[in-house]
């Protein structure tokens, strides 16, 4: 029969929207969750236990069984979690490399991204153009701040004569 089925007809569902119902999630979590059964069990336990997020697990899903029995050893064995974006570090190191990563190689990757992290945090001090042309008259504690303080109370008392 062509044509549009009427109300009274049936209609053929997908058994993803049957899910993403039933379950109350977006076909893309869908998507994620159903990959979640290419992750060897070790990972599959580190996921329900939240040491492994499913993004995470959602990107390792996709990468070699070898690779992934050595995830896992890193969550057992050194107790790290992987969050996402230790999954695509890891996913980028694989690209172009024609073999699986060992267990040294992730803990590396995984220091790296956390490192990459601290330095994040951290604001790096950088003296501006007023440091250096003032710094010199005076005392060698002095910071940036209370020089341009010093600049400005004087600027300000000038404007007010």
């Amino acid at each position: 029969k062509a044509g549009r089925p009427n109300n009274a007809e049936q209609k053929a569902t997908d058994p993803m929207d049957t899910f993403c119902v039933l379950f109350g999630v977006k076909m893309t979590n869908a998507h994620r969750i159903m990959s979640l059964v290419n992750l060897i069990p070790v990972l599959q336990a580190a996921v329900d236990k939240k040491i492994l997020s499913i993004k995470a697990g959602y990107i390792i899903a996709g990468i070699d069984i070898q690779t992934q029995e050595a995830i896992g050893e890193v969550i057992s064995d050194e107790g790290m979690k992987v969050t996402e974006r230790d999954a695509k570090a890891i996913n980028l190191a694989l690209q172009g490399i024609g073999r699986s990563l060992t267990k040294a190689e992730i803990v590396a990757i995984l220091n790296n991204v956390l490192s990459d992290l601290e330095k994040e945090k951290v604001p790096v001090k950088v003296t501006g153009e007023i440091y250096r042309a003032f710094c010199s008259f005076y005392p060698p504690n002095t910071t940036e701040e209370q020089i341009r303080a010093d600049i400005l109370h004087i600027l300000d008392a000038r404007r007010k004569k």
